[in-house]
């Protein structure tokens, strides 16, 4: 998913005196903060419709789409966006590409996310969105590459720690995928995806009673029982491998 909060962070809420186009923009914004973002998307068609030329709308309303699972209508804003401000859209750039990515477009993916890393090379999501796209075509060691970046330009940003594990685990550096899920947990305690990889690192590494604990912590987090504890009972432990 882009990161689109950091931006949304950097807006101001509108005020008296503003255009209503402006008034509707900032709606949107406000909405899509609190994860309103069928409201958004309401608010921002609103905006556009007295102000068709509202890039930093099609824009937002382009990552509501994409959360909102319509990655198509999320490429058709983010074009939007694009077309009106080629050289100022990053962040249209990495939504665009995690829409292709949802998509199953993984090459066209990391085209969007590198032109997003060409416009802002300290673009930290846009690394490591680049790396999953990267990761889902198979393409490990690019992977890491792109959440070691991440990780780099941001070190308090779990997200890359997460999915860099997980490439790790795939390349049986098991020792290395546990340290990232640490810090993973510790810098996101409720990052309930982390448990889980962190329970298949450690049932890889024979650690069977530690693996349960982190699927417990999962559970307990809002993931269904039933699946994990069968995921856990068909990994066979294997020997490590430094990466």
């Amino acid at each position: 998913m882009p990161d689109v909060s950091s931006i949304l962070k950097r807006l101001l809420p509108g005020g008296v005196g503003k255009p209503a186009s402006e008034r509707w923009y900032y709606s949107g914004v406000h909405h899509q903060r609190r994860g309103n973002l069928e409201e958004a998307v309401r608010a921002y068609t609103e905006a556009l419709n007295l102000d068709p030329e509202m890039a930093p709308a099609y824009n937002n309303r382009s990552a509501a789409y994409l959360n909102l699972g319509q990655p198509e209508l999320s490429i058709a804003d983010a074009d939007e966006a694009i077309r009106r401000s080629p050289r100022g859209v990053a962040v249209a750039y990495n939504i665009r590409g995690n829409a292709h990515h949802a998509l199953g477009q993984h090459d066209q993916a990391v085209r969007d996310h590198s032109q997003a890393l060409r416009l802002n090379s300290r673009f930290a999501a846009a690394y490591s969105d680049r790396g999953a796209s990267h990761r889902a075509a198979g393409r490990l060691h690019a992977a890491i590459d792109d959440f070691s970046q991440a990780i780099r330009l941001e070190k308090r940003f779990p997200v890359p720690y997460n999915n860099r594990a997980d490439a790790y685990i795939a390349t049986g550096a098991l020792d290395l995928a546990i340290r990232d899920l640490n810090e993973a947990v510790k810098l996101e305690p409720t990052f309930a995806v982390a448990y889980v990889n962190r329970a298949t690192a450690r049932a890889m590494m024979g650690q069977p009673e530690q693996a349960q604990r982190d699927i417990n912590i999962a559970v307990g987090l809002g993931l269904e029982r039933r699946p994990l504890e069968d995921m856990l009972k068909q990994i066979r432990p294997r020997r490590r491998q430094n990466f």
